[in-house]
């Protein structure tokens, strides 16, 4: 038959076991908790080593030593979901509750105390469970896979703990049949601890390759320097708006900013500080764009911003708010001072009911009023087909009437005239 020493044993081997291949598996995630989670699993194991010993005469000591250890494996775990999230954790907290747990051994080690230093020791234990619980209930409606295995180890574990908690007066080995009823409840309490610790180590290694896939696709559809998507997915939120149904498209503007004097910048100021102007114009798109607009880095100091369900009129608007954000918030800084940093904006938009366009058409358009504007002095904005020094679109129709099919027909009617690439921009 099947006895408690032998389920310990089996704890034992299981928790090293564990310890090994999360230390193998979850090395690139060492200092995001894995090496936290492997010392809680080692702790576990040496925790129930002591257990698997209770025959011996030193049974009071073994205990205590098991428990302790036990306690600090809990705390332990606590420590890597703290490190996983990135959640402050004073750590002399995790030295409570090994400390008072050992005092508890000191104060209780007559035999006949036993089920009141069992109850004490299992009710602290449930306390620390609870805070597991609660460091990931509090993302719970960010709970992945990954999460939810973790907090299914965590509950078992409680389950184990209560268990032990209202049957502290079993023996710890099944010695007689009569005495097999009665070591049910402690065989069955360190069966599913050896689930639970199962479930904890699997859950984190979920939990930490779902966090670095999404590091990964973040690195693939994000500007590391701005914080802002992409040029290729900025593209493909412009290509979905423009591929709805025709009964479902609503008006579309794509407006192309370039940095004025970005060269001169970088030339006086030294690259760190032209840096610091890119990042503040992400934060300051960031900031002034509503959640439905999608901004990106388009290459080098141009930014592009795709604004569904609007006109040309209020893409416009748009567009000259963030000119007077940027002349308030952009400052290149030297050695001797700082300047503002203005932008130069092209407009184009799409009328809800006008043709067909694909998004090249769009961005050519854009980049035309782009010119415009950098050519009739910056720090302005233009909207792609409005008269020379109009920047507003009272009166004006010029996609509805064709203007961008008129694009596709004469493409040479809407070349960029030649400028030297060598100039300033």
């Amino acid at each position: 038959m099947l006895d408690l020493t032998t389920v310990s044993m089996m704890i034992v081997l299981s928790s090293v076991t564990l310890a090994a291949l999360t230390g193998f598996w979850g090395r690139k995630f060492w200092n995001d908790g894995g090496s936290q989670l492997t010392l809680g699993l080692v702790l576990f194991g040496v925790g129930f080593s002591c257990l698997s010993f209770m025959g011996s005469p030193l049974r009071p000591l073994l205990s205590g030593i098991g428990y302790v250890a036990f306690a600090s494996g809990i705390c332990a775990s606590i420590a890597s979901l703290h490190r996983f999230y990135r959640i402050p954790l004073t750590t002399a907290w995790l030295y409570v509750l090994p400390v008072c747990i050992a005092v508890v051994y000191v104060l209780l080690l007559d035999p006949a105390q036993v089920v009141a230093r069992t109850r004490t020791v299992c009710g602290m234990l449930i306390l620390h469970n609870l805070w597991m619980a609660q460091v990931l209930l509090r993302r719970y409606h960010h709970m992945g896979r990954g999460e939810w295995v973790f907090m299914a180890g965590v509950a078992l574990l409680t389950a184990a703990l209560v268990l032990r908690m209202f049957s502290p007066q079993l023996s710890l080995t099944v010695l007689s049949p009569s005495s097999t009823r009665s070591s049910s409840s402690l065989l069955l309490s360190y069966a599913v601890l050896f689930i639970a610790l199962h479930l904890k180590a699997i859950g984190f290694l979920m939990m930490a390759q779902a966090r670095a896939d999404q590091q990964l696709l973040r690195f693939a559809n994000e500007d590391s320097l701005t914080g802002l998507p992409n040029r290729r997915t900025v593209m493909q939120a412009l290509q979905q708006t423009l591929d709805l149904p025709h009964h479902q498209r609503r008006p579309l503007a794509v407006l192309l900013m370039d940095l004025d004097h970005f060269k001169r910048v970088n030339d006086q100021c030294g690259h760190p500080a032209g840096d610091q102007v890119l990042a503040g114009m992400g934060l300051m798109l960031r900031q002034q764009l509503r959640p439905l607009s999608v901004a990106g880095r388009y290459g080098g100091e141009e930014f592009i911003v795709v604004c569904p369900d609007t006109t040309a009129e209020q893409a416009v608007q748009l567009a000259n708010r963030l000119c007077e954000a940027a002349r308030s918030q952009l400052r290149a800084h030297h050695a001797k001072g700082s300047w503002p940093v203005t932008i130069s904006v092209g407009v184009s938009a799409l009328a809800a009911d006008s043709a067909e366009v694909c998004s090249s058409v769009l961005l050519h358009q854009a980049d035309q009023a782009l010119y415009q504007a950098k050519h009739a002095g910056r720090d302005r904005v233009c909207l792609f087909g409005a008269p020379a020094g109009d920047e507003t679109v009272d009166g004006l129709d010029l996609l509805g009437q064709g203007l961008g099919l008129g694009m596709l027909r004469f493409p040479e009617r809407f070349v960029r005239p030649h400028r030297d690439d060598t100039a300033e921009r």
